[in-house]
């Protein structure tokens, strides 16, 4: 490591003056915002960044603007030249070409264009209502730079207006290009298409359209449809509009935030470098003032106004009737309580019942209009219902799907009603969202619940009726954090007049407000345009790209200008991912900063900048094209499938998508590939094989895989023109390696949206045991609320059943006799022949799928409700099943385990699941006497078919198939299959098979009944596979190769370490005990050290002190452990429904392993952190709680609440549990970074990481600051390693002076991806000892380190091309001294000597000052002297053996 530490000068560095606190954390830890003890928590003045805020900044801008447009309007007037009028603008003087454009448009529009096509209309639209209006509109667009267009949907405004335009000039013979804006893609297209039949033009040629890649236009094309983004790109790469003579910007009224910079752009070139082009505004609905005045400009001569032109619509043929709250009297007190309270946006839950009684109403007001005498033949008219959200929907549908609470609001009749109840959002299925244009069977009525999508984007025809909430939910940005919140609001009075308009389009219809007529007069008339209340990233960097000033000048012309203190928080941000410099003019400027190679790609691409930043790492990482694919997943409509009665099965079938990576991210990339691998295989076009269903299958939408390969294949198109291309050859990551540097590339896109999942404590296990009654979390969940007096035994199988029918595995059901809680216990299928064709998922860590599952059920609501029987029913039926119980024969049915004093003992392996999980023999002449006479007597005589039920966990004799035959062995039956299948556990060599019923024989009498299973399942100690070399965490193939070459080396030994739940874990000797096969794999990498649970430290302990037990307790101990290892009891069937009186509901499923995770950025690290339901982390378990780790959880996406109070976090990514991770990837990633030493300066303990400080230390962004603990070693090569991996990573973004992009023709740049993996794996596979995180003083201070205490850079290129990522400075180490690591080992010493003469009951409490551990119970410290992070600690002291 030379060469790395050459990066440093050692200036001799003093300690560090720091002292060491106690505290459960360094990075999480949980201070108060009130916490006024600056050695832990920031200065008062450093907690929040101060900058200005409102908008009085816009005016001035304004009023230099205005002096500016006037100023230029008179040279213009004065010189008679747009050209030399034009000096004074900043950066705008394109009009030479701008006027070459218009003579080439000229000259096209007197010759070739207009005499080549017919300009005769093929289709007749005289009927529509702008027709009226055409020459007045004619007349104002040729007499107004700026006409204004209101006119209602439909009335064809949006196809006449550019015709006419076009028409108006070919009679003239002046040129003409028109483009035509339009918010969605869909929309650009079909206009077009439209346009087209209707002048009998092919799209392309006077008429065409652009969205995305989608290019159907040509040199002729004359009219231009678009989506906003294309033009706002062309005008920000031109910076002037005289390519065109038209621009029409239609539905202006949705002011999102590209309509609303589009808008600034087009006036602010309009009246400087294009005043000759015409611009045209168009909507339905929209305040026409408001845009008049937006353009209003002073002139020499005058204001220059704009003009409007109003479409008027004639009567309409249906009527439409409005009613509000205070009109619905006759309903009575429920209206009292669904009125929200201080008029506060909410619903209450009576506003839901009011919803059932309005519904009802419904009924009697058709039967008397519609007079039907039969309303199970009526056709009934649609109800339309909008609310807020997801979550009020589903209440809503709860409740009106709620036969006994219609009962009980209404009365009989009322619940009797058929409704056929359907959600609509943007979440559903394709699937889902056609049912709400399908007519209702007769009978039924079709009631809609709909969030605003049916607005304006669906349009449903047999809406009579609509309830409307007022509601909706608003996207706002924190002020502090930027994270984004959908806020609940009142929807403004145009959202509301849009959604009436959803009814009276066939027949007459009714509008029923549940607010007020006062309250609604009070509503807004618009929502705030997005521009006010959403992060700004991308219009900050497109101000940058136009290259007029710093961005709050530019935005500060916007119609609605933004807060300044938004815009200085978005150029922060920007800063933070790289897209800025820090520094304008080499000076740190917190309003403004150098756009960056990175940010130039951010502005280009068509993607949340997070995105786009994804994109650029993976061309640096050499993964370019995963990281497109993962980036348009990310940016589309997801892909993903989520029934609304299916999410349980959706969340499955995500999993296994996700195929062990615990990322969404991943589980996008999987999809697609798999998908798009089969359509071009022609998997599709065979028979039988329809896309639509498999999509249904496997929860992906098809539409949206389409939209997905639509902008992947634009993706790649853009970033081929920036000369960003994937690398030629084979990549530089091995196939096991993609997902680590995927996830790795995730964390580096999404900094600083780091949250940790933190294990710290030993004792979380042993508390996790004690909730389940001493059963193993890993396997076993828990159900609350079960009736006291009630039996529970004889409620196990209905339990079972129900949770089989919800979850698909069946659980082992016991009772706790002193509480009210049910386990339910799964068994571990990975290795039975039925699991290996299920496509069940993947899931890292030592806890079951069926765990997930169940937990999962539990978020969904997915009710648990047990019937009950009467009470001297079910006692009686219990007394029964105790008696049946007294007959099992404990010793029969498990295996002969090792006793409590036995250390060693020879093995004969039998079956091989996994490396570390086996089944296997005692290697001695009794076992093999009884293998022989079992055998014999089962194969060399006749047995007596079984004939009887088949019960499961009882004992038969069945069929085992090997590649010399079939015979007969001793098998326990474990489930019931369908088609008169049983699975089964081959008891005397662990092997799993399927057979049919008739396949089963009786045990013959004697050895066959009286001997126990001959195989006991074996697992190897403290070894677990190593997660660098197999991405799902399982062995890899050379692990399976190696482990079998030396289990065939002479006899095995297995040396026992614990007996738990009937597993043995050993350490396995070969040779006759020469060769440790757990250290030969740990030696040669194929496996990493692993904690062994609880329950296996506490037995080994246990077996430990075994000498010094009497007789009776070895005995007792034995007879304990084989009761553990029984298999199941026997049960009896669920109780008949029609004797049972009442039911029950449970609570849960509950697993004592559940996690949250906390934020590590300063100024949200108090907020409570949820993970949203659809994800693969919904679920977020302690995998390893034998561990003490920190585990880094990355999120895409983070929401916020609308009272600030928690975060939602949206396509996350689950990182690898590599000791010392989170440190590493923040070091990696981070803008600037400061380590923090221990007291003693032997080890770095944290890492503050974010934009750094002023030279007085003022933090400049301290809301995103983060502090990592650094939990493992760390050493100055690593700092050095991760330098070099930031120094290539600024290598491939470093443009020279005066260039926009990186140099092409460097040799080097081809190579950088192969030496960065190179750094990276060499930094994740250094085996690094787990240390104890520390909390040092003024952590959270910046420049709390002295200067000369930094080791200085000392190679020039590296410094001098650091833009995004400049290079750590780190404080050399000092090793601990002898003297420090002698008294050390004498502290351990007597510690282990207090402990071995302790009595494990004693309530003594002692410390670990090796690890540095909080004091605890003394048998809680023989359990931590067991444990791999205080052995390792030992290896410190191994120097003092000698």
């Amino acid at each position: 490591m030379d060469e790395l530490r050459a990066f440093f000068n050692n200036p001799c560095p003093s300690r560090s003056q720091v002292i060491k606190l106690r505290g459960p954390m360094t990075g999480g830890l949980r201070i108060t915002k009130e916490d006024d003890i600056n050695l832990l928590n920031r200065k008062e003045e450093h907690r929040r960044t101060v900058v200005m805020s409102g908008t009085d900044y816009a005016r001035e801008v304004k009023e230099r603007e205005t002096e500016m447009y006037l100023k230029n309007e008179t040279q213009r007037e004065k010189w008679q030249s747009v050209a030399e009028g034009l000096e004074s603008l900043e950066h705008l003087s394109s009009w030479g070409a701008s006027v070459q454009h218009l003579n080439e448009l000229t000259e096209e529009a007197m010759t070739q264009v207009y005499s080549k096509y017919s300009f005769q209309k093929k289709e007749d639209n005289n009927n529509l209502v702008i027709n009226e209006y055409k020459q007045q509109i004619l007349d104002r667009i040729s007499g107004y730079p700026v006409v204004i267009i209101e006119g209602p949907t439909g009335c064809g405004k949006t196809t006449q207006v550019p015709q006419w335009i076009l028409d108006d000039c070919y009679q003239k013979r002046k040129p003409c290009k028109i483009i035509v804006t339009q918010p969605r893609r869909i929309a650009a297209i079909s206009i077009a298409k439209r346009v087209a039949q209707e002048r009998g033009w092919d799209v392309g040629g006077l008429v065409g359209y652009q969205v995305g890649l989608e290019n159907k236009t040509s040199t002729d094309t004359r009219i231009h449809y678009v989506t906003t983004g294309i033009l706002l790109q062309k005008l920000v790469a031109a910076k002037n509009m005289n390519e065109y003579t038209h621009i029409i910007l239609d539905e202006v009224h949705e002011r999102g935030q590209e309509m609303d910079f589009l808008l600034l752009v087009v006036k602010r070139l309009l009246y400087t470098v294009s005043p000759g082009v015409k611009v045209v505004l168009m909507s339905a609905t929209f305040n026409r003032k408001a845009f008049a005045d937006y353009f209003l400009i002073p002139t020499p001569r005058g204001l220059q106004m704009s003009s409007g032109v109003k479409i008027v619509k004639k009567e309409p043929m249906f009527t439409v009737k409005t009613f509000y709250l205070n009109h619905l009297n006759k309903f009575g007190s429920i209206l009292e309580l669904s009125r929200p309270k201080r008029e506060e946006p909410g619903i209450a839950p009576a506003m839901y019942h009011l919803v059932i009684k309005l519904v009802n109403a419904f009924e009697h007001i058709d039967k008397q209009e519609d007079t039907y005498e039969d309303r199970s033949e009526a056709d009934l008219p649609s109800i339309l219902i909008f609310l807020p959200g997801i979550n009020e929907i589903e209440d809503l549908y709860k409740c009106l799907t709620d036969i006994e609470l219609r009962k009980k609001i209404v009365d009989t009749e009322c619940a009797s009603y058929k409704w056929w109840v359907l959600p609509l959002h943007s979440t559903i299925t394709a699937d889902e969202q056609v049912r709400v244009f399908q007519r209702a069977p007769p009978g039924h009525r079709k009631i809609i619940l709909s969030t605003n999508i049916a607005e304006s984007s669906i349009t449903v025809p047999d809406i009579k009726y609509v309830i409307d909430f007022c509601l909706v939910k608003m996207l706002v940005a924190d002020e502090f954090t930027n994270f984004t919140s959908l806020e609940l609001q009142w929807a403004s009075k145009t959202n509301c007049e849009q959604r009436a308009g959803r009814a009276g389009r066939v027949r007459d219809g009714r509008v029923y407000r549940l607010v007020t007529d006062k309250f609604y007069e009070g509503l807004p008339q618009d929502c705030p345009p997005e521009i006010v209340r959403c992060p700004l990233e991308r219009l900050v960097l497109l101000a940058k790209m136009l290259d007029m000033g710093p961005p709050s000048d530019i935005l500060a012309l916007a119609m609605d200008p933004p807060d300044i203190s938004n815009i200085h928080r978005t150029i922060l941000v920007l800063k933070e991912m790289g897209a800025l410099k820090k520094t304008f003019d080499d000076q740190w400027n917190s309003s403004d900063g150098e756009i960056t190679y990175l940010g130039r790609i951010m502005a280009k691409l068509p993607l949340d900048v997070r995105v786009s930043k994804l994109i650029v790492l993976g061309y640096i990482f050499g993964c370019l094209e995963e990281s497109v694919i993962m980036a348009a997943a990310m940016s589309v409509k997801s892909i993903f499938n989520s029934p609304f009665r299916e999410r349980l099965n959706a969340y499955n079938s995500k999993l296994t998508w996700a195929d062990g990576s615990t990322s969404d991210c991943i589980a996008f990339l999987n999809v697609y590939k798999v998908w798009n691998h089969l359509r071009q295989q022609n998997y599709f076009k065979q028979q039988g094989n329809n896309e639509v269903e498999w999509a249904r299958r496997f929860y992906v939408q098809v539409r949206a895989l389409r939209e997905l390969d639509d902008l992947v294949r634009e993706l790649r198109v853009r970033l081929s023109r920036e000369g960003i291309e994937p690398l030629k050859g084979n990549s530089p990551w091995d196939k096991h390696e993609l997902s680590l540097v995927l996830k790795v590339l995730l964390a580096g896109a999404f900094y600083p949206q780091y949250f940790v999942q933190v294990s710290q404590d030993e004792v979380r296990e042993r508390d996790a045991i004690r909730t389940l009654g001493g059963l193993d979390p890993r396997n076993t969940v828990y159900l609350k609320n079960f009736p006291e007096n009630q039996p529970g035994d004889v409620y196990a199988s209905a339990i079972k059943k129900i949770v089989r029918q919800q979850i698909g595995d069946e659980p082992r059901v016991t009772f706790d006799k002193n509480s009210r809680k049910v386990y339910l216990t799964f068994t571990d299928k990975k290795n039975s022949r039925t699991a290996s064709n299920s496509g069940d998922p993947t899931i890292p860590g030592q806890v079951l799928l069926s765990v997930y599952k169940a937990i999962k059920a539990r978020q969904l609501k997915m009710d648990i409700r047990v019937p009950l029987l009467p009470l001297e029913k079910a006692n009686a039926l219990n007394n029964m099943l105790q008696v049946s119980a007294m007959d099992l024969n404990i010793d029969r049915m498990v295996p002969r385990l090792p006793e409590v004093d036995d250390t060693h003992f020879p093995l004969k392996i039998s079956h091989i699941n996994c490396v570390s999980k086996f089944w296997a023999q005692y290697d001695d002449e009794s076992t093999a006497i009884d293998l022989q006479q079992i055998q014999q007597a089962l194969n060399h005589a006749p047995l007596i078919a079984n004939t009887s039920d088949v019960v499961v966990g009882r004992m038969y004799a069945a069929p085992y198939t090997e590649p010399d035959g079939t015979a007969l062995y001793r098998a326990r039956v474990l489930s019931l299959l369908p088609r008169d299948m049983v699975e089964l556990l081959y008891i005397d060599y662990g092997s799993y098979g399927c057979v049919n019923k008739c396949n089963l024989y009786k045990l013959p009498s004697g050895v066959c009944q009286a001997s126990p299973p001959l195989a006991m399942q074996c697992s190897l100690a403290e070894v677990a596979p190593s997660p660098l070399l197999e991405p799902h965490g399982q062995w890899t193939r050379t692990a399976w190769d190696f482990f079998c070459q030396f289990i065939k080396k002479g006899r095995l030994i297995g040396k026992v370490y614990s007996v738990t739940h009937g597993v043995v874990s050993i350490e396995l000797l070969a040779d006759g005990g020469k060769i440790n096969i757990n250290q030969e794999l740990l030696k040669h990498g194929y496996a990493i050290s692993c904690e062994e649970s609880y329950d296996s430290k506490l037995n080994h302990d246990l077996r430990q002190t075994a000498s010094e037990l009497h007789m009776t307790q070895k005995r007792a101990y034995n007879k304990e452990q084989a009761e553990l290892a029984l298999y199941q009891m026997r049960e009896l069937d669920p109780p008949s429904a029609k004797d049972c009186i009442t039911d029950v509901c449970l609570k849960g499923p509950y697993s004592p392993l559940e996690t949250t995770v906390h934020n590590l950025m300063y100024g949200s690290r108090e907020r409570q952190v949820n993970i949203e339901w659809n994800s693969v982390n919904s679920v977020l378990l302690d995998t390893n709680p034998q561990e003490v780790y920190e585990r880094l959880v990355v999120a895409a996406a983070v929401g916020q609440s609308p009272s600030s109070s928690s975060l939602t976090l949206r396509h996350t990514t689950l990182m690898p549990n590599i000791p010392g991770l989170p440190a590493i990837i923040a070091l990696l990633f981070c803008p600037v970074a400061e380590l923090r030493r221990d007291v003693g300066g032997s080890r770095y303990v944290s890492a503050l990481c974010g934009l750094g400080s002023s030279a007085d230390a003022t933090p400049y962004f301290p809301e995103h600051d983060l502090l990592v603990s650094i939990d493992a070693d760390l050493a100055v090569e690593d700092i050095g390693l991760i330098n070099h991996v930031r120094h290539l990573m600024d290598y491939m973004m470093y443009c020279p002076e005066g260039q926009d992009t990186p140099t092409a023709d460097d040799e080097f740049r081809p190579q950088v991806p192969g030496v960065i993996r190179k750094d990276i794996m060499n930094l994740l596979l250094k085996r690094r000892k787990h240390r104890e995180p520390q909390t040092v003083a003024n952590a959270w201070e910046w420049r709390s380190v002295p200067e000369d205490e930094l080791l200085e850079i000392t190679v020039p290129d590296m410094v001098e091309r650091a833009e995004v990522f400049p290079l750590h400075t780190p404080q050399e180490l000092h090793p601990l001294s002898m003297d420090q690591l002698l008294v050390l080992k004498r502290d351990n010493d007597q510690l282990k000597l207090i402990v071995g003469r302790t009595s494990i009951s004693s309530s003594t409490e002692l410390s670990c000052k090796l690890c540095g551990t909080a004091p605890m119970p003394t048998h809680a410290m023989r359990i931590h002297l067991y444990s791999n992070a205080h052995k390792e600690k030992e290896e410190d002291l191994r120097i003092f053996q000698s």
